[in-house]
């Protein structure tokens, strides 16, 4: 995996909310549920869910489904940052 960065908002040893992220190697990302995509280019994508914001940043990246809260997204993935929403 050549997945250089991963960053989760841990301060307090948990996230405020739940949600799912699962990587496939650093080349597929899925997330659920996913609110809404702030952010849509081809070298980084940014999500809204359950009290959380996803940033992804990477080369050739697409979404390849949204569907019931689900999201996918397809490319070469570098970054990864989870952050709590204000």
């Amino acid at each position: 995996m050549n997945l250089r960065f991963l960053k989760l908002p841990m301060d307090d040893g948990s996230l405020s909310a739940p949600f799912s992220l699962s990587l496939a190697g650093d080349h597929e990302m899925t997330l659920s549920p996913c609110r809404r995509v702030t952010l849509y280019e081809e070298d980084a994508i940014s999500l809204e869910t359950a009290g959380c914001r996803v940033a992804v940043r990477g080369k050739g990246l697409t979404l390849t489904s949204y569907r019931e809260g689900e999201i996918c997204i397809r490319g070469v993935i570098l970054t990864l940052s989870v952050e709590r929403s204000q």
